[in-house]
């Protein structure tokens, strides 16, 4: 309302035993005292009401700290994009349009500035020495998912080598789901941070190994690393649900570009982990609003446009401007009746 602000969690989680064979991570319905108790009550869900800095935000991460069974998840989809969003919004008072704009297509990674230095931290002396032009650029490399840099695909290329080498031996072929379900174990096995001194054993033998593999795999296929580009590597896929599946249509319902970010920026572009083209992404930010209650405006755009249908005018007819980091203004004119409102699109 016009005097407070306020984030809360919205639903009804279930109430479990504090003996509950699984804690809730996995369906237990094998022992009676896995049985949900009920549900919690609304007024026990985390919120934010008022905070001192005035702003409430949200990236998909933690919202409560409070221990089970009042925890709501063990398992939280964010660590890093909210500490970006905290530093962009370190020190401000107001926002504009444009501020939020650049908050919703930043590329900065909090996670490949922090994974970076560690990786490059158990190099061994020869390497580092060999290669000290390199690690000197990935160094001063701010952790920009820009397109058009080498830096971040030789990053993400390294990061998924050396994380293949440590987890497939445990997890097999769902390697690459260690990331979602542990979005920190990485770096906290890195950092010496986990409570098993296992994941330890010969982690310098994999980053070593890992990067002259990263080093071959690059020169191999663009002669240099400079020549390699993260956008050759990194496109967003907007694939049509139904189309995608049929022949010839699948080509001309999808739409595929080179494309800014990765899982942990705040412009996401969440990597499909496909085995050809692992680094494609096709879980992006596809619908981006900007709600300027001051003005009764709304800022907004979709990336596959405003139809559904494949041979309809406005099928993709926002998808340039999606690609371009674009957005479509739309306003509410008051008819002065009742509160009724005319919504009025309008050309960026």
């Amino acid at each position: 309302d016009k005097n407070n602000i306020a984030l809360e969690t919205v639903g009804h989680p279930p109430k479990r035993s504090l003996n509950h064979t699984t804690k809730g991570l996995l369906p237990a319905p094998y022992e009676k005292k896995n049985f949900w108790k009920g549900l919690l009550s609304y007024e026990q869900n985390p919120k934010t009401l008022n905070p001192q800095d005035g702003v409430v935000r949200n990236t998909n991460n933690q919202v409560t700290f409070k221990k089970y069974p009042n925890n709501f998840s063990f398992i939280w989809a964010d660590h890093y994009r909210i500490k970006r969003l905290d530093q962009l919004l370190e020190n401000k008072k107001s926002f504009k349009t444009s501020d939020l704009k650049k908050m919703q297509l930043d590329f900065i990674s909090t996670k490949a500035i922090k994974i970076k230095e560690l990786l490059i931290s158990y190099l061994s002396k020869e390497n580092q020495s060999k290669y000290h032009i390199l690690l000197s650029a990935l160094k001063e490399w701010d952790g920009s998912m820009d397109k058009n840099r080498y830096e971040p695909l030789f990053y993400h290329l390294w990061l998924r080598n050396f994380e293949k080498a440590l987890y497939e031996d445990i997890f097999k072929n769902k390697w690459t789901n260690v990331d979602g379900l542990s979005p920190t174990l990485t770096e906290r096995i890195l950092s010496g941070r986990t409570l098993s001194d296992k994941w330890l054993k010969h982690i310098d033998q994999h980053v070593n190994k890992t990067f002259t593999i990263t080093l071959h795999q690059i020169e191999t296929k663009y002669k240099s690393i400079q020549n390699s580009k993260w956008g050759s590597e990194h496109q967003a896929v907007h694939r049509n649900a139904v189309l995608s599946h049929i022949p010839l249509l699948k080509y001309i319902s999808s739409f595929q570009h080179p494309v800014d970010g990765d899982g942990e920026t705040l412009l996401r572009t969440e990597f499909s982990n496909d085995m050809r083209h692992p680094f494609y992404s096709d879980q992006s930010s596809g619908v981006r609003v900007i709600f300027d209650l001051s003005r009764q405006n709304t800022e907004s755009i979709l990336s596959t446009g405003e139809s559904g249908h494949v041979f309809s005018m406005f099928y993709g007819d926002q998808h340039v401007l999606w690609k371009k980091g674009e957005y479509v203004n739309s306003s509410f004119v008051n008819n002065g009746e009742k509160r009724q409102y005319t919504l009025i699109f309008e050309s960026s």
